[in-house]
């Protein structure tokens, strides 16, 4: 809000996406490792007693979870503009679709964790719509934000998703392969995000800062 007080949109447009950026990393880091072993963390947790459907809804509402982050710049964005009356009142409606979509979904017969899969794909147009609607209000990119946010956030997540799976299907289920799957996982993205979420500038401060630290 300080940088469209300011008229400065560039820097408005940075922050939207860095705060969208890091805000996806920051929950996948932990939630991507769950997503691919929600079997042996369920089991861990609950033993034998796990109920119905339980796997795919944790799974799925996680995945939500991820999905709702990339609009958290976006509708800080919007936000700061102060002209958010057509917004809400858009964005409100399409939330309101949940609770009819839920109804035909469970009244068709269908498990309950196909009510979380709809969510997902209802969170998808959710950003495709934001994303509209903050480049008719603010001015911003579509093709800037898919290069600052969607693109690296991908490579980041998608990446050690492909090497971890290896282990994944290879090891029976066990504590062991739950510890080697999210390991791996998270080496990976550790790296992959030093490489590509921060620029020369952060990396650069980040070395200096690893430095100092052994250095004492």
């Amino acid at each position: 809000m300080k940088s469209e007080g300011m008229n400065d949109r560039n820097r408005l447009f940075r922050i939207s996406f860095i705060s969208s950026k890091f805000s996806v990393l920051a929950l996948a880091f932990f939630a991507v490792p769950f997503i691919m072993e929600m079997d042996e963390v369920l089991t861990l947790w609950l033993k034998d007693n796990i109920p119905p459907f339980t796997l795919k809804l944790a799974q799925y509402i996680l995945l939500l979870s991820i999905t709702y982050q990339y609009s958290v710049g976006i509708m800080a964005a919007i936000q700061a503009t102060g002209k958010i009356r057509n917004y809400q009142i858009i964005m409100g409606s399409f939330l309101l679709m949940n609770i009819p979509i839920a109804y035909v979904i469970l009244k068709m017969g269908y498990s309950v964790y196909y009510t979380t899969i709809a969510f997902v794909i209802l969170e998808l147009t959710s950003l495709c719509v934001r994303l509209f609607m903050a480049n008719k209000l603010t001015g911003m990119s579509v093709k800037e934000y898919i290069q600052n946010v969607i693109q690296p956030t991908m490579i980041i997540i998608v990446i050690p998703v492909i090497i971890a799976m290896i282990p994944h299907f290879m090891i029976s289920n066990s504590f062991l392969k739950l510890v080697i799957v999210c390991s791996i996982y998270c080496l990976l993205f550790a790296v992959l995000m030093f490489r590509f979420a921060f620029d020369e500038g952060q990396r650069e401060h980040i070395k200096s800062k690893i430095q100092h630290l052994l250095k004492r």
